[in-house]
């Protein structure tokens, strides 16, 4: 049987054919416009030095429902359908009411979102995550045994988590921990230990928007980020109500 011989033409392009859908699966996982699992996290309150019993009380406030009929609200217009929880932003001498909400969006889109929000509630600051297995921040989740928040926050203080966001539910409170700079890889796993708790790890990019001291300005780049979407992609909104119900498709 004569042995069949390839020109080496030929088997460099068998090669490559080879490699074409590793590199674009590749591609496509650190685009920015597609869709992957992402992270909001915006608080209504403008109050300073806020306790954490304070902004435990405002969890009720009419401020914090208002705010999440909002995220409602412009996850309609953005056709985004996000999970949205009543959190507290923690840290250690501190702490705020705040808003998490989980969707699946291209950064675009996520950037827009959480400007509207934090233009509408006159932020500071607002917060995205953003999955992309080659972005180089953290999002910790952490699962706790525990359920109390004022334990949880004195644990995390002890553990060097002097940042964090926690999600009060019905049986337990999730703690979620950005890590702008990938730099608690150390410390959470010794936060897990003194809460007892499992935890996740999730690779991918971390932003904040706004003005950390000055909140006008953060109105004025609020409004450049919500401006800049909407003249390249404000024909992809839709028109809803106060409650997030679709009325009509631009």
């Amino acid at each position: 049987m004569l042995e069949r011989r390839y020109h080496p033409l030929q088997i460099l392009l068998f090669i490559i054919l080879l490699n074409v859908p590793a590199q674009a699966q590749e591609n496509k996982s650190t685009r920015t416009d597609v869709a992957a699992t992402s992270y909001g996290f915006v608080s209504p309150n403008i109050e300073e030095n806020l306790s954490l019993d304070e902004a435990i009380r405002k969890l009720n406030s009419r401020e914090q429902s208002a705010l999440i009929a909002q995220v409602r609200r412009v996850g309609c217009e953005t056709r985004l359908n996000p999970l949205v929880l009543s959190s507290i932003g923690s840290w250690s001498d501190g702490a705020e009411n705040s808003t998490l909400f989980k969707t699946s969006t291209d950064n675009a889109r996520m950037r827009y979102a959480v400007a509207t929000l934090g233009k509408h509630a006159r932020q500071k600051a607002v917060l995205y995550f953003r999955e992309n297995p080659n972005g180089t921040a953290r999002l910790y989740i952490l699962y706790p045994q525990l359920r109390n928040l004022r334990t949880l926050s004195k644990l995390l203080d002890t553990a060097g988590i002097a940042f964090r966001t926690l999600v009060p539910l019905k049986k337990r409170t999730l703690v979620y921990v950005v890590d702008l700079k990938d730099e608690l890889r150390e410390k959470i796993p010794t936060a897990a230990r003194v809460l007892k708790a499992s935890f996740r790890s999730l690779r991918g990019d971390a932003s904040f928007i706004g003005h950390d001291e000055d909140r006008q300005k953060s109105q004025t780049i609020f409004a450049e980020e919500i401006r800049m979407f909407e003249s390249t992609r404000g024909n992809r909104l839709r028109k809803c109500n106060w409650l997030g119900t679709a009325s009509s498709v631009q």
